[in-house]
Order: C-alpha cells, then sequence, then structure tokens
C-alpha cells in the first residue's frame, strides 16, 4: 500500500494476469490518490485520458480480506499486488501522448509527476 501512496500522481497501466501468468485485460492512466468511495475496499483512482462518464470507476480495487502478497520488483518500477487468485501488475511508464515526445513533463493537466523511475521503466504496455 506505502508504494502505492508514492506512486500517486504516476502514469501507470494496469494488468490484469490469471494465475497462468496470462493477461487479461490492461488499462493506463494517472494513479490518484487513495480514496474511501468504494469502502470497505482501499481504492485508488486511475484517472483514464479522454475517459466518457458512465458508472464505472476505473482503478484499483484492493480487498484486505483476499489479500494475498505484493511484490515491488528489482528497479521499483513494477508493483504486483496479489488478492484472490489475481495478479494485478503496475507499471510506471513514460507519458508520450500529451508531450509527442520521449520526454517526461513534469505536470499534466494539474497533476505532478513523482520522482523519476529511473532507466528501467517500461515505454509501453507489454
Amino acid at each position: 500500500m506505502t508504494t502505492l501512496d508514492e506512486w500517486v500522481g504516476q502514469y501507470v497501466s494496469v494488468r490484469i494476469v490469471t494465475e497462468g501468468d496470462d493477461l487479461v485485460a490492461v488499462f493506463c492512466g494517472h494513479l490518484e490518490g487513495r480514496s474511501d468511495e468504494k469502502a470497505p475496499s482501499l481504492f485508488w483512482p486511475v484517472r483514464l485520458i479522454g475517459r466518457v462518464s458512465h458508472p464505472e470507476k476505473p482503478g484499483v480495487y484492493l480487498h484486505p480480506e483476499r489479500f494475498e502478497d505484493a511484490v515491488l520488483h528489482e528497479g521499483a518500477f513494477v508493483l504486483e499486488l496479489r488478492q484472490a487468485g489475481v495478479t494485478l501488475n503496475l507499471r510506471r511508464l513514460r507519458h508520450e501522448l500529451t508531450t509527442g515526445s520521449r520526454e517526461r513533463p513534469e505536470r499534466l493537466d494539474g497533476v505532478a509527476f513523482g520522482p523519476d523511475p529511473g532507466p528501467g521503466y517500461s515505454e509501453g504496455g507489454g
């Protein structure tokens, strides 16, 4: 949970992976601060770019009673959260959509980016 709190403001991909390591779904956006709007689950909204308003709330849902493990990979740019037999794999990404370049903007839409994750972070969703 501490790592998610530290990553607030970062552009991340959220990947849903089966126990057999098969990618089920992926979405990308800016990780927002922890919210109690989905209690009793712990919830970090993910703000999508160009999102259409609808009742579904994209984000990271963590169910404390089903939480199994968290692993921060070498280089600290990939965080795995395991719960109820499902692995959420969050990766910090470069954000190229608004700048048109590989340079990392300091701010986007009023959200400050966190510290640069360093040379090992992923440039894409794969």
